[in-house]
């Protein structure tokens, strides 16, 4: 990583997910879980992460944008074809950014909940799991 980081770099990242280590060929203890991380917070460039959803990550990335997803659990699929996993996006820049700078379609009969087509940082969720709403832009931010 450190001989292709630039400010323009993109970094995507499928680490082995933790405690699943067992069903991998190559070793990827919490020690190796945590030098990604130390290595992660020292680039210039974007990242995007994706991980099973668990506390040790959740906590070891509490500061970056962490995207809560559920995905087709191909591995459970042919026994269990309705099969979901939850799996964690974990990003060092908005993610949303290209799509907040898209023009919105305004509705006339009021439906206002464009905002919840954006992936939700989980941390700005409610205890009681609604989502929070998050301003897009300056006049937003005032109202």
């Amino acid at each position: 990583m450190k001989q292709y980081d630039r400010y323009e770099s993109f970094f995507y990242l499928d680490p082995p997910y933790v405690e699943t280590e067992g069903h991998y060929m190559v070793e990827f203890p919490k020690e190796d879980h945590v030098r990604l991380y130390d290595t992660l917070k020292e680039i210039k460039g974007k990242f995007l992460l994706s991980y099973n959803d668990c506390e040790f990550v959740k906590e070891l990335y509490k500061d970056y944008t962490i995207v809560e997803h559920t995905r087709a659990n191909s591995l459970a699929h042919r026994y269990d074809s309705g099969s979901r996993f939850k799996e964690l996006l974990i990003a060092n820049y908005d993610i949303n950014e290209r799509r907040k700078n898209e023009p919105i379609q305004l509705s006339l009969f009021g439906d206002g909940d464009y905002e919840f087509n954006y992936l939700q940082d989980y941390r700005y969720k409610r205890p009681n799991h609604t989502t929070v709403f998050i301003p897009r832009t300056i006049e937003e931010n005032r109202t």
